[in-house]
């Protein structure tokens, strides 16, 4: 399986997305939240909620109604704050990766009845108030650039990709997206080292962690080396930034269906990427008036999670491309119920912050 993402983001904040937080500030209130899923699911037989719904009539926000009164009984107060037996238990991570991996067994098991996408179909979906949400074009690259010229193209950029990834080992992310990386790569034995390839690579810009200096180039776009010779790393520049460029058609397409669905964000991201400096500006497009990306993030073989893309442009598009011969791999929207079957070749995109998300394995 081999993902490639183009990826639209928030510059100010982006570097939350993409190195992720630590376990407990960032996923917590999602487990939380994920809470009255897995109680459903089980028939109401989880015991970890975070707030007490056993009196009738409380509300989510855990408040107590108000009880009737006499005229000889004094008002009682209530709080909003939970109680001490309300209060989650604080988990260790260990404790928090069994957790999720129960929540998440569950949710792979339920995506399998989710209503299909054909792969034939171009599909558009929108929210109440008539807006895009996610839009997906089968033969995006056929569409744009023709039968003969797309399939040379996909097999071109399979072969960059590939290659790139045998030189430059990607590097494994353990964030929410990835936390069960060890178990994915345990389960599939052709992953493992020394031959075996599995992880995310960040190409292009984003901000420092805990600086304030600007936008500054994504460690994996400029480290050097290769597996055979890590101090080469003139070399690995240049055939980086060649591999990079073969994913300019791909930008183009994305591009060419941005302004279908949502022409007046897509003008939005061209006016972003126009303002960053000149010292920060990666694009694979031929002309740097064609980019609208600053940062393509670039899942290689890896088990991609359930979560939204909080860190991305408000309401914003991330557009996606597949390349490479796999089998699974389906998209799935649990607030939509819908998997959509992705082949090689199209384009789809999505407003990640506000739908959630997961590739099932």
């Amino acid at each position: 399986m081999l993902w490639v993402f183009e990826v639209s983001t928030n510059l100010d904040v982006c570097v939350l997305l993409l190195l992720g937080q630590p376990y407990h500030s960032r996923c917590t209130h999602r487990l939380i939240q994920d809470h009255q899923f897995l109680q459903a699911y089980n028939g109401g037989s989880d015991n970890a909620s975070a707030i007490d719904d056993s009196s009738p009539g409380n509300t989510t926000t855990g408040t107590v109604p108000e009880p009737l009164l006499r005229d000889d009984v004094k008002p009682q107060k209530y709080s909003n704050r939970l109680k001490r037996k309300d209060i989650p238990k604080k988990l260790t991570h260990d404790e928090w990766i069994v957790r999720e991996r129960a929540f998440h067994d569950r949710l792979w098991a339920v995506s399998r009845l989710y209503e299909p996408v054909p792969p034939d179909t171009i599909f558009i979906a929108q929210d109440k108030h008539g807006r895009n949400i996610l839009a997906v074009f089968p033969n995006g690259l056929k569409v744009a650039y023709g039968h003969e010229e797309a399939e040379r193209y996909i097999m071109n950029t399979t072969y960059n990709l590939r290659e790139n990834a045998q030189s430059q080992p990607p590097p494994v992310i353990e964030d929410c997206r990835h936390i069960h990386h060890e178990w994915w790569v345990e389960k599939n034995p052709h992953l493992q080292p020394p031959n075996g390839r599995c992880g995310v690579l960040h190409w292009g810009t984003w901000p420092e962690i805990g600086e304030k200096r600007g936008l500054v180039l994504s460690r994996d776009t400029i480290k050097g080396g290769t597996r055979s010779n890590p101090q080469d790393g003139a070399y690995v520049m240049r055939y980086r930034m060649e591999t990079m460029k073969s994913l300019g058609p791909l930008t183009n397409a994305i591009d060419l269906l941005f302004q279908i669905v949502d022409k007046r964000t897509r003008d939005a991201y061209r006016v972003a990427f126009e303002l960053l400096s000149p010292g920060a500006m990666i694009y694979p497009t031929k002309n740097a008036d064609e980019e609208l990306f600053p940062l393509r993030a670039i899942p290689i073989n890896s088990l991609t999670e359930e979560h939204v893309d909080s860190g991305d442009w408000k309401e914003g598009w991330a557009g996606l491309g597949i390349f490479g011969k796999f089998t699974g791999g389906d998209l799935c929207l649990s607030q939509l119920g819908i998997r959509v079957l992705i082949p090689v070749g199209s384009v789809v995109g999505i407003r990640g912050s506000l739908l959630k998300h997961f590739v099932a394995p």
